[in-house]
């Protein structure tokens, strides 16, 4: 081989492992987006924000009792396709959340957005019949790439 094949190869070999390494960046976490979303919206009710990585026992859990509430009997196993996680909910009976998932594939992320649109169902049929059966009327999921994000009675 000589000087100047051994260079094109050591160009074609940086080149290609920029490209993978600009393809690979790092999922912008759900905590930064939700704050980011949360400030775009205004003010909103007093609540709770629950975080991933947070520890049992320390402010931002999700308790597995309440995960599982929200998002059914399968949550803790949908819970693992998730990267980093971000929940915003209204402390007040009517209800007021917003979340961000970002998933670790696109497949997890379209599964996600079927768990949260399970969410929303539920609390359309929970909420039928009363004052605040409207709450849910501008609900919705998003999903592009690996995030999903879920507002429900928001803006």
């Amino acid at each position: 081989m000589t000087v100047g094949e051994m260079v094109r190869a050591l160009l074609c070999g940086a080149a290609l492992l920029g490209i993978l390494c600009g393809c690979s960046g790092k999922l912008p976490d759900a905590s930064a987006r939700l704050d980011d979303w949360m400030a775009e919206l205004g003010e909103l009710p007093d609540g709770e924000l629950y975080r991933s990585g947070v520890g049992e026992g320390e402010e931002g859990f999700l308790p597995p009792d309440l995960r599982d509430a929200m998002y059914g009997e399968d949550a803790e196993g949908l819970f693992l396709l998730i990267e980093s996680y971000a929940i915003y909910l209204s402390s007040f009976a009517e209800p007021c959340e917003l979340a961000v998932f970002c998933a670790y594939s696109a497949n997890d992320a379209d599964r996600l957005a079927a768990m949260c649109l399970s969410r929303i169902d539920t609390l359309r049929t929970a909420l039928r019949g009363t004052p605040m059966e409207a709450a849910c009327e501008r609900a919705e999921v998003t999903c592009k790439g690996r995030v999903v994000t879920c507002r429900v009675n928001v803006g």
